[in-house]
C-alpha cells in the first residue's frame, strides 16, 4: 500500500510536469486535414466545424495550463477560423518569449483570401523588443507595414517566410542592424513591390510577379525563384543582377518549356562560386540539354546539376 501511495503521488506530479515544458509546443493537425480534404461535401464541412472547435479548445487548454516562463517555439497547423483565439495564441508566444513561431492556416474550403486570419501588428507595437528568431506564416494575411514593424521590433529575427498572403502589397527589407539571413516570399498574388537591402541575407526564395529590386545583398549565397520572376532572372542574368556571380546555389522553377526562356546563344560571365544548379520546368525534352551548355561552361565549380519536370498546376497561385 505504501508503494502504491508513493506511485500515486508521483504520478500526480508527473501529470503536470509538462506544464513547465520549455521546448516547442507543436499543434500539428495536418493529418486530420488530409482526412477531411476529400471529398469536401456538406458532411465533411460539418466535421470540419467540429474539428475546428475541438482543435481550438485543445490549444486554449494547453496554453492556459502552461506555467513555464519561456517557450522555445510555437507551431500551429490547421484550418482555423477563430480570429480572437489566434490573437491570444500570438500574445502567448510573445509573453513566453518564443524564438520560433509558425502559423500554417491551410484552408480546406479554399476560401477567399480576404477571409484569412490577419496577423496582429498591434501586439508587436505595444510590446518590448521580441526574442523571435524565426517567423513562418502560411495563408495568413499580413501587410508590408506589419512586417516592417515586426522587423524593427524583432532585432534577432533571422528567418522570415510568408506564403499565400493577399494583404502583402509592398515590402521594404532594410536596416543597418538587420540580422535577417533567410527570406521567403511565396505566392502572394497582389504583391507589387519588394526592395531588399540586407547585409546578412544568405538565402532568398521567391515566387511571384516581376517586382523584386535587389539594392544591397553582399552575402547572398542561395537564390530560388519561380513564376514570372524566373524569366526576369534569365533575361537579366549577370547583366543587372551582379550579385549572381557570388551565388553557390541557384534554383530556377518555371511553368513552361525550357526552350522558351533559354533562347538563342547566351553569353554568361564566369560563375566561379556556383556549386549547385537546379532547373524545374513543366516540359523537358532531350534537346533542351544543349540549351544549358553556355551556362554550364560558365560554371567551372559546379558540383551538381538537377533537372526536374513538374506539373503546371503545382505552381498556380
Amino acid at each position: 500500500m505504501k508503494d502504491a501511495a508513493k506511485t500515486n503521488i508521483l504520478s500526480r506530479r508527473w501529470r503536470y510536469l509538462w506544464t513547465f515544458f520549455t521546448g516547442t509546443l507543436d499543434f500539428d493537425a495536418s493529418l486530420t486535414l488530409e482526412e477531411l480534404r476529400f471529398p469536401l461535401g456538406s458532411g465533411n464541412l460539418n466535421s470540419l466545424r467540429e474539428e475546428r472547435l475541438r482543435f481550438v479548445r485543445w490549444v486554449d487548454q494547453v496554453l492556459g495550463l502552461h506555467q513555464a516562463l519561456t517557450v522555445d517555439g510555437l507551431r500551429i497547423i490547421f484550418d482555423v477560423g477563430y480570429e480572437c483565439d489566434v490573437d491570444n495564441w500570438v500574445k502567448f508566444a510573445l509573453d513566453k518569449k518564443v524564438q520560433k513561431l509558425e502559423l500554417d492556416f491551410t484552408d480546406l474550403r479554399m476560401a477567399d483570401y480576404s477571409e484569412l486570419y490577419a496577423f496582429p501588428s498591434h501586439l508587436f507595437e505595444n510590446s518590448n523588443p521580441s526574442s523571435l528568431t524565426a517567423l513562418h506564416l502560411k495563408r495568413v494575411n499580413v501587410t508590408g507595414g506589419t512586417l516592417e514593424c515586426l522587423l524593427s521590433h524583432c532585432p534577432f529575427l533571422e528567418v522570415l517566410s510568408v506564403k499565400n498572403s493577399s494583404s502583402l502589397l509592398s515590402l521594404n527589407i532594410w536596416g543597418p542592424t538587420l540580422k535577417l539571413k533567410y527570406l521567403e516570399i511565396w505566392g502572394c498574388r497582389n504583391f507589387e513591390k519588394l526592395e531588399i537591402s540586407a547585409v546578412n541575407l544568405l538565402s532568398f526564395s521567391y515566387r511571384g510577379p516581376e517586382v523584386v529590386h535587389f539594392k544591397h545583398v553582399p552575402q547572398l549565397l542561395e537564390l530560388s525563384v519561380a513564376g514570372s520572376f524566373f524569366k526576369v532572372v534569365v533575361d537579366k542574368l549577370f547583366k543587372h543582377l551582379s550579385f549572381l556571380s557570388q551565388l553557390k546555389t541557384l534554383n530556377l522553377h518555371f511553368t513552361g518549356p525550357l526552350k522558351l526562356i533559354m533562347t538563342g546563344p547566351q553569353q554568361f560571365p564566369e560563375l566561379n562560386n556556383l556549386k549547385y544548379l537546379e532547373l524545374k520546368v513543366s516540359l523537358l525534352e532531350f534537346g533542351d540539354l544543349f540549351l544549358l551548355a553556355p551556362l554550364l561552361r560558365a560554371s567551372p565549380s559546379l558540383h551538381k546539376l538537377t533537372l526536374l519536370r513538374c506539373h503546371l498546376e503545382t505552381y498556380r497561385l
